[in-house]
């Protein structure tokens, strides 16, 4: 399985049926950002298998596990959004090509 970091990467190539481990942004948990939530929108063809929390005290931020399911070329969107108000408060767009290799 393939294991990258949102913030270190700009593009993503994955083959049909390949997963990947994505690290969400982070953001240390101190005003003004204390209660965020992850997010992460996907375009069709790829599916979030899974999300657990990173098992760090005082950061914000998720493993997702992805499946590539058809091919697909679009955006994966990560970022964070304010629980109380619903805004968006961190936000990055990644290039993703899913091929049927």
């Amino acid at each position: 399985m393939k294991k990258e970091r949102a913030a270190d990467v700009e593009s993503l190539h994955l083959s049909v049926g390949e997963e990947l481990e994505l690290e969400s942004l982070r953001q240390n948990v101190v005003p003004p950002f204390v209660m965020l939530e992850p997010f992460l929108e996907t375009p069709r063809g790829v599916e979030v298998e899974g999300q657990e929390a990173l098992p760090e005290d005082g950061v914000h931020g998720s493993l997702y596990r992805l499946r590539a399911g058809r091919p697909t070329h679009g955006e994966l969107v990560v970022g964070f959004k304010d629980i109380l108000s619903g805004e968006v408060t961190h936000r990055k767009a990644i290039r993703i090509d899913v091929d049927d290799d």
